[in-house]
């Protein structure tokens, strides 16, 4: 049996993973960032709420909005509502439901949420198409009669 010569060995080269879809390979993107922070039902609450300060909502609302069933968005609420995250009015038989700005977090919650859950509806009220800088998009000929 030989000795073995460490100046001979070279190392298997080490494959390149690319960091598909993120921004900066610490950071992630913005979708990972909000699954992991918040989950999808709350993150879509969330942007709800702190993407339209000042508004109140239906639990029908939301769902309809988040495109999320009742249920989920009814337990969400609940805990968003205990932990001082949002505020719960009963007026008769209907309940609404906002961001709770004197939330002591509020502007800290404002801003995270709106650089991770609520880019969506962000890009959303984004014009459409959206192309090049400098170029116009084509126009449908007109037909001549």
């Amino acid at each position: 049996m030989g000795t073995w010569d460490s100046r001979s060995y070279t190392e298997p080269p080490c494959p390149t993973v690319p960091f598909s879809g993120t921004h900066d390979p610490e950071m992630g993107t913005a979708a990972i960032l909000s699954e992991t922070l918040f989950g999808r039902t709350r993150g879509a609450v969330l942007a709800v709420l702190y993407g339209h300060i000042g508004e109140s909502f239906y639990l029908r609302q939301l769902s309809r909005r988040t495109g999320i069933s009742l249920g989920p968005v009814q337990r969400e609420m609940r805990q968003l509502v205990d932990a001082g995250l949002a505020t719960k009015e009963t007026l008769g038989t209907q309940t609404l439901y906002s961001a709770n700005q004197a939330s002591p977090v509020f502007q800290e919650m404002r801003s995270l949420v709106a650089k991770t859950v609520g880019v969506h509806d962000t890009l959303l009220k984004a014009p459409s198409p959206v192309g090049r800088p400098g170029v116009q998009p084509r126009q449908k000929p007109t037909p001549k009669n």
